[in-house]
Parts: structure tokens; C-alpha cells; sequence
């Protein structure tokens, strides 16, 4: 098995069903079961993220295969994306993402809080690059530099015009689990080739270790009534009177430990 495995089926969403809203119309009529459309779909894993109490993991994690079937079968040829779901899990063995799916246990959103990740798909004339950011664009969060994925230079263009390359972006933060990220009826993302792909998560450690943090530790010192602020500076800007990490949340002004 490739060291970040993926797994190509027909099955049910990932993150059960959806509410979809357009505009200011909420639970909207809209197909929102993967399974019942016919669709396909494979799962990749990232490498295994560790992390300490505070700690903002904004690290790019490199170029990874995608299923070996899905690179023969669209060897040549155009892949349509027409959605997708993401997960935060803890697998098993540890270390060892996607040996035993089945196993995976997803992250309470007040462990990690998952501020926006970056993925991309290549094709096979796609490549990734870092560029230099300029200062004024705040988008980078003042890096320096950036990841982006380019045309490989040299590389003939595909002859439907479908790109090399496609951009998965979102700052969901805690509501990324079950914010539908499908498409409408006749619009899809186009790549060429699949071969790969590339990710940078941003997620902020938010888990009181006190409490543990393991498989069996999920429903401890969590839900409405039951979560466990972990300590915090006497400094913050923001207090332990939110019931757990609000980037943006009402100032509580509870000084920590």
C-alpha cells in the first residue's frame, strides 16, 4: 500500500447529508446525495499532522499520488469534478493513514479548529511552484511566498482546452464539514490528466490535554455543557468566556492561567 493510500468506490457522502441554501433561502431543493447521482469518488489522506496545546499548523505538505486506477483510466483524457468532501481524522494505526478507514474517528471541531485549507489537483503537465508574494496581498497572511500550481513549461495544452491543473480553496472553519461543496447541474471543475495532489493545511490545536486526546477521548469534556477550556495567557485578547476558539468572538475578558 503507497504510504498516503487512496480508496476509488461508489458510496454514500463522507459527512452524511446536507442543509444547501441559495441566497437567503435556507434547505433549498437540491440533490445533495453524492451516491444517488451516479457519482464516483476516491479518498486520499494527507501525511499525519501532530501537533501541541496552541500550536497553528500552516504547513504545506507536499505533492502526493492519487489512485494509480484513476491516473491509467484518465491518462489523456478529462476528469469533471462536481464536488467534494474533507474530513479531520485520527486513524489506525497512527501514523498509518488508510490502512483501516473504518477505523478513522473524526476530530471534534474543539480540538482542532480548522481555520481554511489549500489543495490542489495536478495533471500530469501541471507542477507546483513557489512564488513571491506581494506584501500588500493580505490573502497570504504575510508569507513571503506562496505555492501555486503552473502549466509545466514546454508541456503541450491539452487539446479540449480543459486545464492542467485545479484549485480546492476554502475558510469553512469550523463549518467545513458540512458545508456542500457539490456543484450544480452541468458545472464541473476540468483537469487533464490527473496524476497528484498537493495540500497546506491551517489549523489551530485547541485541546485541552487534560482531558485527553486520543480515539477514546472524543466525548470527553466536549458537547454544549460539557467543553474544558485549556489554559491561555494572561495577555489574551480573548477570554475563556467563549466556550471554545472564536477567531473574531466576543472579547471575554476571564483571565487564564
Amino acid at each position: 500500500m503507497p504510504p498516503f493510500p487512496a480508496i476509488f468506490a461508489l458510496a454514500a457522502n463522507m459527512n452524511g447529508r446536507y442543509s444547501v441554501s441559495s441566497g437567503g433561502r435556507h434547505d433549498v431543493p437540491f440533490n445533495d446525495d453524492y451516491a444517488s447521482r451516479g457519482l464516483e469518488y476516491f479518498d486520499v489522506w494527507s501525511p499525519e499532522i501532530a501537533t501541541h496545546y496552541a500550536e497553528v499548523f500552516w504547513t504545506d505538505m507536499g505533492t502526493h499520488p492519487i489512485p494509480p486506477e484513476i491516473v491509467r483510466r484518465f491518462a489523456n483524457k478529462t476528469m469533471a469534478i462536481v464536488g467534494y468532501e474533507m474530513d479531520q481524522v485520527m486513524v489506525q494505526p497512527t501514523g498509518k493513514p488508510g490502512v483501516h478507514p473504518e477505523k478513522d474517528v473524526s476530530v471534534p471541531i474543539n480540538w482542532a479548529y480548522n481555520h481554511h485549507y489549500e489543495t490542489w489537483l495536478l495533471g500530469a503537465a501541471a507542477e507546483m511552484e513557489r512564488v513571491s508574494v506581494d506584501p500588500n496581498d493580505v490573502s497570504s497572511h504575510g508569507a513571503a511566498t506562496r505555492m501555486v500550481a503552473r502549466h509545466r513549461a514546454g508541456a503541450a495544452a491539452s487539446p479540449d482546452g480543459a486545464p492542467s491543473s485545479q484549485w480546492f480553496s476554502e475558510g469553512n472553519g469550523g463549518e467545513s464539514r458540512k458545508s456542500f461543496h457539490g456543484y450544480p447541474a452541468g458545472f464541473a471543475q476540468l483537469v487533464r490528466s490527473p496524476r497528484a495532489w498537493h495540500t497546506t493545511p491551517m489549523q489551530i490545536d485547541i485541546r485541552n490535554r487534560d482531558c485527553g486526546a486520543t480515539p477514546d477521548d472524543v466525548a470527553r469534556c466536549s458537547g454544549p455543557h460539557g467543553f474544558t477550556p485549556g489554559p491561555e495567557p494572561r495577555q489574551a485578547r480573548y477570554g475563556l468566556a467563549v466556550a471554545g476558539l472564536v477567531p473574531g468572538g466576543p472579547k471575554g475578558g476571564v483571565p487564564g492561567a
